[in-house]
C-alpha cells in the first residue's frame, strides 16, 4: 500500500508480477532538473520498471534499458520536437510553454499514437496537472488532476478526452528497467 489511493488502484491491475526497483531520484531529479511528483516516483518505485497503461500509454522512466522507454532520452526528443515546431509555426503549434520556462511542458509519457503526455509545471511538483497534445493535429488537452488520478481514470474510463480512445483495458503492464 502506497499514500496513493490512485497508485494502489493502478499496480493492482498489473498482469504482470511486480518487482519493485526504487530508483535513485536525486540522480533523476538532477538530470531533469526539478523534483518530480511523489506519485509518479511512488508508481515508477513500486512497479519496477517501464510502465504501459491500459495496452496505450506509456509512462516513462528514469533509466530504462529502452531509450524510447527513458524519461531523460524522451524528455529531451520531445521538447526538441516542440520547440522546433513552435519555432516553424508559433504558438499555434503548442500554446504552452515548454520546460524549463516557467509553468513549462515536460513530458513524461506517450500514446500508441505518437501524442504526448506532460505535465504542466505550474506550482508544486504534487500539484502539477497532466496536458495531451496531439501528434496528428493542432489539439492539446489539459487534465486538472495529478499523473497518477489522470492514469487511473483513464483506465477506468472516467477520462473525456478527445484526443485518447473511450474505451482501453484496465490493465498495467511493467517491463524490464
Amino acid at each position: 500500500m502506497t499514500p496513493f489511493p490512485a497508485v494502489d488502484a493502478l499496480l493492482a491491475l498489473s498482469r504482470t508480477p511486480l518487482r519493485p526497483a526504487p530508483r535513485d531520484w536525486l540522480i533523476a531529479q538532477r538530470r531533469v532538473g526539478s523534483v518530480l511528483p511523489a506519485d509518479y516516483r511512488m508508481l515508477v518505485d513500486h512497479a519496477g520498471g517501464s510502465l504501459r497503461v491500459g495496452d496505450f500509454l506509456a509512462v516513462h522512466v528514469p533509466d530504462a534499458r529502452n531509450p524510447n522507454a527513458d524519461l531523460v532520452v524522451r524528455m529531451g526528443d520531445m521538447l526538441g520536437g516542440l520547440r522546433e515546431a513552435k519555432r516553424s509555426g508559433g504558438v499555434h503549434e503548442c500554446p504552452y510553454p515548454l520546460w524549463f520556462e516557467p509553468e513549462g511542458l515536460l513530458p513524461w509519457g506517450g500514446t500508441d499514437n505518437g501524442d504526448g503526455l506532460y505535465w504542466r509545471t505550474r506550482g508544486h511538483p504534487d500539484a502539477w496537472t497532466v496536458v495531451i497534445g496531439e501528434s496528428r493535429g493542432p489539439g492539446w488537452e489539459e487534465h486538472a488532476m495529478p499523473l497518477a488520478d489522470f492514469l487511473a481514470a483513464f483506465v477506468s474510463g472516467a477520462v473525456t478526452s478527445a484526443l485518447l480512445p473511450r474505451s482501453v483495458p484496465a490493465s498495467l503492464r511493467v517491463g524490464g528497467t
